[in-house]
C-alpha cells in the first residue's frame, strides 16, 4: 500500500497553519472543510496511515502502467510476442466476424 518512508517527517499537523493544513489535505485527497482541529485530526490520521501524496500516486501509476506494457507481452520463457497493434494482414476488431460460440 504506502510506504510510511515516503511521508515528510518535518510537517507537524499542530503546528501548522490552517492553509498548510488545506494544502497538504489537498494533497492527499482529504476533505478540506472544518475548523482547525477536525483538519488537524485528518492530517495525523493521514500521517499515522502512512498514505502519499497524490503526486507520488500518480507517479507510481505510470511508472507501473509502463512496466506492465512491457510485461504484458512476455511469454513465460521471456520471450516477446508482438503487440496486437502489430498484427494487420488478416486481423480485424470487428466483433462481427466471430464465429459463433456456443456450450
Amino acid at each position: 500500500m504506502a510506504d510510511k518512508e515516503n511521508i515528510d517527517d518535518s510537517f507537524v499537523p499542530n503546528k501548522s497553519s490552517v492553509k498548510q493544513l488545506k494544502q497538504f489535505l489537498r494533497e492527499h485527497i482529504v476533505p478540506i472543510s472544518g475548523v482547525k482541529e477536525l483538519l488537524v485530526k485528518r492530517a495525523e490520521g493521514i500521517l499515522s496511515l502512512g498514505l502519499v501524496s497524490r503526486e507520488k500516486l500518480s507517479e507510481d501509476d505510470c511508472k507501473q502502467a509502463s512496466d506492465r506494457k512491457t510485461e504484458r507481452f512476455l511469454t513465460p520463457l521471456g520471450e516477446n510476442l508482438p503487440t496486437p497493434c502489430s498484427l494487420k494482414s488478416g486481423w480485424t476488431g470487428d466483433i462481427e466476424c466471430f464465429p459463433p460460440f456456443s456450450d
